[in-house]
């Protein structure tokens, strides 16, 4: 069994949630501000945080994620971009893989959507656990 869960993230010391989706005109999937707990465990957040996941049933295969992922910076690179510019903040694609087996992962990600997270000013973030 593999699960892949993907989503965009935009985090930083200012820029809020809330100005996160103004700015996007959509709302966030998850959304935290400073001093928030994050879920049941003991970590506290230390930035504001917004969070917009994929949504895509249980099962899709990880390139459907990345498809939708393509969409989003496509549709938000610039917005993305101005976001990174003077406000001390991180935009990401974050990829999260679920196995339980000892399998690899093979993770290939297309020239057109490298080339929309460096528009975007974003890094990738990948977490890989086996469970």
């Amino acid at each position: 069994m593999r699960e892949s869960r993907v989503y965009v993230g935009v985090q930083g010391p200012t820029l809020t949630a809330e100005a996160v989706s103004r700015r996007l005109g959509c709302e966030p999937t998850r959304a935290w501000r400073p001093g928030d707990r994050r879920g049941a465990s003991t970590l506290v957040e230390s930035d504001h945080g917004w969070q917009l996941e994929s949504g895509l049933p249980q099962g899709m295969d990880l390139e459907a994620h990345l498809e939708w992922a393509s969409q989003v910076f496509g549709a938000y690179v610039e917005q993305l971009r101005a976001m990174t510019t003077g406000h001390n903040t991180r935009v990401q694609l974050v990829i999260t893989t679920y196995s339980d087996d000892e399998a690899n992962l093979s993770l290939e990600l297309a020239p057109d959507l490298l080339a929309l997270l460096a528009r975007a000013g974003a890094s990738v973030w990948l977490d890989t656990y086996s469970v």
